[in-house]
């Protein structure tokens, strides 16, 4: 029983219900939402605060109707109340509201223009779980799906101003699958506690599973909770009879995650359709929707016997997701349609064979680097996605030529073969950065997706060919050096494979201060260089590969071989934590020197090179706190830490974006080598 909703009904129910004001009906919705949990914040605060109030009506009366169908525990009194609750719905739209939330709802309704028949279809769906507790079919369970979920997502449209079909289409999608998703998730707690399956049994039947068995094993299993499923402590009580189940119990809710997880894609098509103002919200719940799901895999599909909900931490992290996007999203101005379609490119000669990109492939094009980088640029990415656009699809595209060069240096081929591919690959980059050249057949078809993207970036942006050239030059520089005597060397090869980074990166942003930032950005490229050297210390010594200077090892009693035989053996020394504490100091000093870069770039920029710094020293300081750690295990920052450093990013840059100097975008002057 509900201690909220079904204690309040001698105070506000069939019998007794006294009328109060709208500012007091709103009040109580207010507390109302404040006191139920979710899995998720149902108003937070990311929602624009002019429907906050209207989001809490609506979700008070979701809740009341949900709690008078389920939490009773007599359906025959559950069907009187519900059909008390349908005659409130009557009075509400006859303008003679009485329950304290349909006065506050009213109002609501009126402002927004809702139709009726949401509310009714929900109450449907609750007076139809009170006679239907088992489903033949997956169709019906999709039927019961659009009165007990979809009405939900239309009325949040009715909320946002759309009434359209396809944006109903696209909110029932995900309404559906966020509905599907709770199914899979309680199947054990609405067999024990509302005797209910939504499981269906021709799914079940298709794999094996004997539903009437699984009820019974369910409810044995709870009586005996001293059984485990698999034997161990971990899994829940169960029995015998249950654990012979979850084979074919498996098979069966694999099949059912695997029918919602194209509806969950389906419903992404409504973000960009609805108000920047509320996108967040609604792809939060579509995120904790898809979290669940990976839960319920990581199970191996048992929900049997243990419930996945998602904890605190993950909780936050998507909250900090949506916070992310959602102050990007206001960043900047509202850009142009320019910054969110690159110009297609059609300078090439007159016909030059595939010299003129359409627009439709530069856009495809972008989207494959933006989703290469998402996936491979577990650093970066954050730091990324604070930039305004178009900077944040070049940034995207960069990295995704970048990611080129690593893979063909890091493959398993010999020396000269991977040299022999990196002179390629040279040679397509120089004919895409030429102006009067063109695209053509990339000769590493692996590339050839990335290669409109990244042309479109070098011509809009005027990168100089030298820091790309510089780029490959380290690359083939690691094919045929894997120890450096002294740190001027190492330093060579840093700026040939990050400082030229950094350098790139001020190019896109724009900057001032001139020849000063370009040395500052060096300076910080070297930052992140050292990081990962430390950072990848095991992994690159596994490769033969020892980046630490040798007459600093020699200072400290190692030879290289001795010390990569003393990493890959997982043997520390007092030498060895001295030798990790001069490196540590280097590169927090370097970090240090490049402090002034940020007050250089463009206000838009500021966030991104901060965050990215954040992280990266964060990194760098996890590594100091227990430099062998990182012998064991590969050191890393939490995506909710590497987000809250992006959120403080962002605060930072806008609290600050007023008072530091301006920079002039775009300047392009070339840097000395080092």
């Amino acid at each position: 029983m509900s201690s909220t909703i079904l204690s309040q009904l001698p105070t506000y129910g069939p019998e007794h219900c006294p009328k109060l004001t709208y500012e007091q009906a709103c009040a109580y919705t207010r507390a109302l939402t404040a006191s139920h949990y979710e899995n998720f914040t149902v108003v937070s605060w990311l929602l624009p605060k002019r429907l906050r109030d209207d989001f809490r009506n609506v979700y008070s009366f979701c809740r009341w109707a949900d709690d008078l169908g389920d939490e009773t525990g007599d359906p025959q009194k559950s069907l009187e109340l519900l059909n008390w609750w349908r005659r409130e719905i009557d009075l509400c739209y006859a303008d003679q509201p009485r329950h304290p939330v349909f006065v506050a709802l009213r109002e609501t309704i009126r402002r927004h223009d809702i139709p009726r028949k949401p509310f009714d279809d929900l109450v449907d769906a609750f007076i139809q779980d009170q006679t239907v507790t088992r489903y033949d079919t997956f169709a019906q369970v999709l039927d019961y799906c659009t009165r007990s979920a979809n009405p939900v997502g239309r009325l949040v449209l009715y909320l946002c101003g759309h009434r359209d079909p396809q944006r109903q289409e696209l909110s029932d999608a995900t309404c559906t699958a966020l509905q599907l998703a709770n199914f899979w998730q309680d199947v054990r707690r609405d067999i024990l506690e509302r005797d209910r399956v939504y499981i269906p049994a021709d799914v079940a039947h298709r794999h094996g599973l004997d539903i009437r068995l699984m009820v019974t094993a369910v409810a044995s299993s709870a009586k005996n909770p001293t059984a485990s499923a698999c034997g161990c402590d971990h899994c829940g009580p169960s029995t015998a009879a249950l654990r012979a189940l979850l084979p074919t119990y498996a098979a069966t809710l694999k099949d059912l995650v695997d029918r919602t997880k194209p509806l969950f894609a389906q419903g992404r098509g409504l973000w960009p359709l609805v108000p920047r103002d509320v996108r967040l919200d609604i792809k939060l719940f579509s995120l904790g929707g898809q979290s669940i799901l990976r839960m319920i895999e990581r199970l191996d599909y048992n929900t049997l016997t243990t419930r996945p909900s998602l904890s605190k931490p993950a909780k936050i992290s998507l909250m900090l997701r949506a916070v992310l996007g959602k102050i990007t999203t206001f960043a900047a101005p509202a850009p142009s349609a320019t910054d969110h379609s690159p110009r297609p490119l059609s300078t090439s000669p007159p016909g030059e064979a595939d010299t003129a990109v359409s627009p439709a492939t530069l856009e495809g094009s972008f989207a494959f680097c933006r989703q290469l980088t998402r996936r491979c640029a577990r650093n970066f990415y954050y730091g990324m996605r604070l930039t305004p656009e178009p900077k944040r699809s070049a940034m995207f595209a960069i990295y995704a030529w970048m990611r080129a060069a690593d893979d063909l240096a890091d493959q398993q081929a010999e020396p000269a073969v991977k040299e022999k591919q990196l002179l390629t690959f040279r040679r397509q980059t120089q004919r895409a950065m030429d102006p009067q050249g063109g695209l053509s057949a990339d000769p590493l078809p692996t590339h050839v997706q990335m290669w409109p993207a990244v042309r479109e970036t070098f011509l809009r942006y005027r990168l100089p060919d030298a820091y790309f050239q510089a780029m490959i030059d380290g690359q083939i520089l690691d094919q045929n050096q894997t120890r450096y005597a002294t740190f001027a060397e190492l330093d060579r090869y840093c700026y040939l494979v990050a400082g030229t980074v950094g350098l790139i990166c001020v190019h896109i942003w724009g900057y001032g201060g001139g020849q000063e930032t370009l040395e500052l950005a060096k300076q910080r490229g070297l930052a992140f260089q050292l990081t990962n050297i430390l950072r990848d210390l095991r992994e690159d010594a596994l490769r033969d590969r020892v980046y630490l200077p040798q007459d600093e090892l020699a200072r400290f009693g190692f030879t290289a071989e001795s010390f990569r035989q003393a990493v890959i053996a997982r043997q520390p020394t007092p030498a060895f934590d001295e030798l990790l504490a001069l490196q540590i100091e280097r590169a927090r000093a370097c970090y240090d020197r490049s402090n002034p870069l940020d007050g250089l770039l463009p206000a838009d920029s500021r966030s991104t090179s901060w965050a990215l710094m954040k992280i990266y020293r964060g990194l760098l300081d996890k590594i100091a706190a227990d430099p062998r750690a990182m012998l064991f295990k590969r050191i890393r920052l939490s995506s909710v830490r590497k987000a809250s450093i992006a959120l403080a990013a962002l605060l930072q840059s806008h609290a600050s974006s007023a008072d530091s100097p301006a920079a002039k975008p775009g300047a392009t002057q070339q840097p000395t080598h080092s």
